[in-house]
């Protein structure tokens, strides 16, 4: 888990390098924001092969992390889709706006693997209120680029 979340957030920096400007091109934000959507799924994907008690879990370049350690690199991540989801909001593009949508659902789909695998990293503070902090930025991105009754009508847990 930990080699994933940092891996990904390797990938991140360098598709988002810090002081990147918003973009508002409808093309680039797109391209953006599904390569960000695109690292959300393979998060997805490898927490789903992660089972609880496996030693591995915290391991990330040979280094075995604590649960706090651990918690910083969720919400590390955390934050940064939060970011690309922020840069493309000015966009004014739909399609941009539903993708921000599949990244939010990503992200609560990958909270509740974490409280599956590895409950006290889920159960620290920063990691509740980055995945409440996050699941609030990308509902009112989504809502100021589509409308509130869209919306409602996009429901991130089915």
């Amino acid at each position: 888990m930990a080699s994933i979340f940092s891996s990904i957030q390797s990938k991140m920096d360098e598709l988002i390098p810090a002081g990147t400007q918003p973009i508002n091109d409808p093309g680039l934000a797109l391209t953006t924001v599904s390569s960000v959507f695109d690292f959300s799924n393979i998060v997805n994907t490898a927490m789903d092969t992660f089972d609880a008690g496996d030693e591995s879990l915290f391991v990330c370049d040979g280094k075995k992390l604590d649960e706090v350690q651990m918690a910083e690199k969720v919400v590390q991540l955390w934050q940064s889709f939060g970011n690309a989801a922020s840069l493309v909001k000015g966009s004014g593009s739909g399609t941009v706006a539903e993708v921000v949508h599949m990244i939010a659902f990503n992200l609560e789909l990958c909270s509740e693997d974490i409280s599956g695998v590895a409950q006290g990293v889920a159960k620290l503070p920063n990691v509740v209120e980055a995945a409440k902090a996050n699941k609030d930025l990308m509902a009112g991105i989504v809502d100021s680029m589509l409308g509130s009754a869209l919306v409602d009508s996009l429901t991130l847990t089915e």
